[in-house]
């Protein structure tokens, strides 16, 4: 959109991402109507009622703590830090050279861990451009969450 500064897209996309996924998996695990075995599958056979039933209670108090601690730690920081957004505040600008980038399994594109010299640690989610251990950036970053909405190569 014209006008519109290119985090904001960002900035929107990733919080209706981390909503609508907490929301689905928290939503599933606690529907004693979904089906958590598929139909034919070695539990849904006839003297494995009980190792089925455990089986279910398991992956569905797992999937509820999971969708819990994503709530916790992901989704309500970077909804506290949109509902700042939304009453006119600008995310943080932050320089600095990178030194040291993790990624989950090498999946730079899910999600980066950079460290900037000195400054702390910040979180780039769905990018498709990787961050160059080294490199000078200008990160916009959310100051809750520290999660980068936008970045640029200085150098």
């Amino acid at each position: 959109m014209p006008g519109v500064p290119g985090w904001v897209g960002r900035a929107v996309g990733v919080v209706l991402f981390h909503v609508v996924m907490n929301s689905l998996v928290l939503a599933w695990c606690l529907n004693p109507r979904s089906r958590i075995i598929a139909e034919g599958a070695k539990l849904t056979r006839p003297g494995y009622e009980r190792s089925r039933q455990v089986v279910e209670r398991v992956i569905r108090v797992s999937g509820v703590i999971f969708g819990i601690v994503f709530c916790y730690f992901l989704t309500i920081p970077v909804l506290r830090d949109s509902l700042t957004l939304t009453r006119g505040a600008s995310p943080q600008r932050v320089e600095g050279r990178v030194t040291s980038n993790s990624m989950v399994f090498g999946l730079w594109f899910l999600k980066q861990g950079i460290r900037l010299n000195g400054d702390g640690s910040y979180t780039v989610l769905y990018s498709l451009q990787p961050i160059k251990v080294g490199g000078e950036y200008e990160l916009l970053v959310l100051p809750r969450s520290r999660l980068v909405v936008g970045f640029s190569r200085l150098d």
